[in-house]
Parts: structure tokens; C-alpha cells; sequence
């Protein structure tokens, strides 16, 4: 069979797909991964059939050049408005295209992919959508921890419903009446809660790509919800197939020393952080430990390191973050799963969006300490890794639950349910977590 996979947004956006894709291809299907050019070279590098999505767009120049976009309050509505709202037109393009040139089976789509079901019901194939992050189902159940307002898992239940059905009109209020008019233009009937409601609820399948260690499934999951697991496509093995490695110096760094504390804000707020690495640098100072600063590809490197200190614009974490001692990190869904599955404990700084919830699920998990943002000072640094790698309670969970999560592969059992949807076979009960030894890491 043929599958066209798509995805929106950042490197943790993109990555999980590349891995169901890769799962798909594995299986003897031919996989079309359609996405904004500036991923071309990944996804052909990964030896995928890749098809444009839109102009050639940097995510950290997107996040560089929109104000507030990760603003705690306002950043998730700059987001929608300023990139989400305009992209729906040539999206939908891009997408009835793509399906007209390769005649895909079915499709396999980001939950922001908001017009991708339109074309498939269309051309009448399958649509499955894919949410990567927890925070994105307004479970009363398990309630997402948002970046303002109140913990709602303290909250009663009727203060629950409140504030997901306020949520909820407040991203239609933003999302809805563009989509309304071009569904008006299409000759199709007006709809509301297009996130929520269509993304979630009507989709052939909707698979979730996360660990059910890292959050369960809820009595009011979406009814088609399927639990798969993180998806990796960074396993030992698929690391030496592509003949990527750690680059020599940063090998070298590793052998001489005990294992450092790793910091990195991600693919996105890297070029922001220049004053994070500053204080991490310090704080390793303080505690006498060795650090690794990743500050990506678009950052300046920062001056005047001090010694045990080292300064890379970019590592796999597949590779790194098992042989770091801790790893501090921004938060996101992608950057959170590898760093779970090192092993090793955590200190998470959200900055916005679903980096709270996912930094609220590593804490209850008791394998990781949060600094929000502001509090992100040498001292605050160095007493939170403190708390980290000190505890043996703290060190011995991160073990146990970097085994379970490892063993798990999210991406074959998401290309599975895919399989299933575009044979017309039952959809597949959703499946629970995986628990013992596994692939490699």
C-alpha cells in the first residue's frame, strides 16, 4: 500500500512522524512525507519520497520573529492567528494535491493538519490523525496542566468542565471562522471545535503517540483513541545503519570525565536561551559537575566557558542523553520522551504551550524537578539538579522508567493501526504499555 504522512511545526513536531513513516516503509509500504521544505534534507536523508508543504520555513526563525510566541499567556493565541489561521488555504492546496499525485491508501496527519481531513473525504480514503502531546486532550479525568490559571487536578469536577468548555471556545473563537468560510466556499455545513472536536473525535483512527507510563489512558479519551507509545526513529541500531555518531570531540569529552549534566532548549528555543546556558554553565560550576551545553544550530555558542564546560550546536540525543548524568531541557513533547528514555533524571523550564503539562507528568512521575521561567538563576539551577542527582529514590525511578519506556515502539504499533484503517479491517482495541526488555535504546 501507499501512505501519505504529514506533519506541522518544529523538529518535535516532524521527528514522531518521520518514525511512523519509516515503520510504515519497514512494513513494504511506500510512504510520501509531506512537510515544509526546510525538513527536505531530514526526511530524504531518513530515504523517504518527500513532497513540499508551503514555503521553506525556520522554525526558530518563526519563533525569532513572532513576538509572544512562546508567551506563558498570550502565546498559543499569537501562534493560531499568526501562523495557523494563514496557512489553512495553502494547505488544503498542498494536501488535494499531494493526494491526486501519489493516490495514497490513506493519510496520516498532525492533529493541526485542519484541513487534511477535507481532502481525504474527498479523494474517499482514510484519515488518521496523530496528537504527540498529553495537554492536547482536555481530559476532565487527567486535566492538562495549562501555563496560567490553576492546577485542575485539584480543582472539583465542575470547575473541570468549566474551564476545558471555556478552553475549547476560546481556540474556536480563533480557529473556526476561517475554517467555517472555506467550508462555506466548498459547499460544506459550518462546524465548531475543530482542535477538540473534528481532529480528535471523527478521524479513522486516532493514535496517540505517547507512553501510557507517562499518561494513562482516560474514561473520556476521544472514542477511536489509540495509546501506541513514544516513536523513536534514533534506536543504536538505526544510528548505525545512517553511520551517524557523536561528533569526535564531543566523544572525547565524555571518555575524560565523569558523565555531565546535559542542557538544551530544544530545536525552536535555543536562540533564546543564551542566558540560561550562561546560568547552567555556572550552576555545574557551583556543584563541581561537567556540563554539556547543546544550543543549536542557529545560536552563537556562549563566551568564556569555564572548565568541564562544553559547547555544541548539535548532538543526537539518542546518543548523548543516555551517557549524561541529568538533562535539563525546555519541556517539549519530543526533547521529554528522549529524556525519559535515557534513564537519567530531569530538570524541566517550561516556557509555554504543553512544556507545563509535560513538566507536571515528569514531577509526578518523581523523576524530575520544574523551574519556571524567571527562576532560572545559577543558584535555583544548581539546588534543582541538586535535588535530581543526589536522591536515589529520584535516580532509581528514572532507571526503571527509561526501561519501560524503551522497550516500547510506538511507531510500529501506530504503522499497525494504519495498516488496519486502510485494509477496512476493525479498528484495534487501544493498546496498553509495554513493560520489560525490548528493542535497543
Amino acid at each position: 500500500m501507499k501512505f501519505l504522512v504529514t506533519s506541522i511545526g518544529s523538529s518535535g513536531d516532524i521527528n514522531p512522524f518521520i518514525a511512523v513513516a519509516l515503520a510504515l516503509r519497514e512494513r513494504g509500504h511506500e510512504v510520501v512525507f509531506l512537510v515544509n521544505p526546510y525538513f527536505e534534507s531530514t526526511v530524504r536523508a531518513q530515504g523517504l519520497v518527500f513532497a513540499p508543504l508551503g514555503e521553506y520555513l525556520s522554525p526558530a526563525d518563526v519563533a525569532r520573529n513572532t513576538p509572544l510566541a512562546f508567551s506563558r499567556l498570550l502565546g498559543p493565541i499569537v501562534i493560531m492567528r499568526r501562523w495557523f489561521v494563514p496557512f489553512f488555504r495553502p494547505s488544503l492546496e498542498a494536501y488535494t494535491s499531494a493526494i491526486a499525485a501519489h493516490r495514497p491508501h490513506a493519510v496520516v496527519g498532525h492533529q493541526i493538519s485542519f484541513t487534511l481531513p477535507w481532502a481525504a473525504r474527498r479523494a474517499g480514503i482514510p484519515w488518521i490523525t496523530c496528537p504527540l502531546a498529553p495537554a492536547t486532550i482536555l481530559s476532565i479525568h487527567d486535566p492538562p496542566r495549562m501555563p496560567v490559571g490553576a492546577d485542575l487536578r485539584r480543582m472539583p469536577l465542575w470547575y473541570r468542565r468549566f474551564a476545558h468548555a471555556t478552553s475549547r471556545r476560546i481556540v474556536s473563537l480563533l480557529i473556526d471562522p476561517e475554517l467555517n468560510r472555506m467550508r462555506r466556499e466548498l459547499g460544506m455545513p459550518s462546524r465548531y471545535d475543530a482542535l477538540f472536536g473534528e481532529m480528535l473525535e471523527e478521524p479513522d483512527a486516532t493514535l496517540a503517540l505517547w507512553s501510557a507510563h507517562f499518561r494513562p489512558p482516560a474514561p473520556d479519551d476521544p472514542p477511536r483513541l489509540q495509546l501506541c507509545g513514544f516513536p523513536w526513529f534514533d534506536r543504536k541500531s538505526q544510528y548505525a545503519e545512517r553511520g551517524e555518531r557523536l561528533a569526535p570531540e564531543l566523544e572525547r569529552f565524555l571518555d575524560a570525565g565523569d558523565p555531565p549534566v546535559v542542557f538544551t532548549l530544544g530545536s525552536v528555543l535555543s536562540h533564546t536561551g543564551a542566558g540560561v546556558y550562561r546560568a547552567a554553565a555556572d550552576a555545574c560550576r557551583r556543584l563541581g559537575v561537567r556540563a554539556v551545553l547543546v544550543v543549536g544550530r542557529d545560536s552563537s555558542i556562549p563566551a568564556d566557558l569555564p572548565p568541564g564546560v562544553m559547547c555544541v550546536d548539535y548532538a543526537p540525543y539518542g546518543l548523548l542523553l543516555p551517557r549524561a548524568r541529568a538533562t535539563v531541557h525546555h519541556g517539549g513533547i519530543g526533547t521529554t520522551a528522549q529524556a525519559l528514555r535515557a534513564g537519567k533524571p530531569t530538570v524541566i523550564l517550561p516556557h509555554a504551550h504543553d512544556q507545563f503539562d509535560n513538566a507536571a507528568r515528569a514531577e509526578r512521575l518523581g523523576v524530575s524537578a520544574t523551574l519556571v521561567r524567571g527562576h532560572h538563576s545559577p543558584h535555583a539551577l544548581a539546588r534543582a539538579l541538586t535535588r535530581v542527582i543526589d536522591d536515589r529514590g529520584v535516580l532509581a525511578r528514572a532507571a526503571d522508567l527509561g526501561r519501560r519506556i524503551a522497550a516500547e515502539d510506538g511507531a510500529r504499533r501506530a504503522a499497525e493501526a494504519v495498516e488496519t484503517v486502510a485494509s477496512g479491517r476493525p479498528a484495534r482495541e487501544p493498546i496498553e504499555a509495554t513493560v520489560g526488555p525490548g528493542p535497543d535504546r
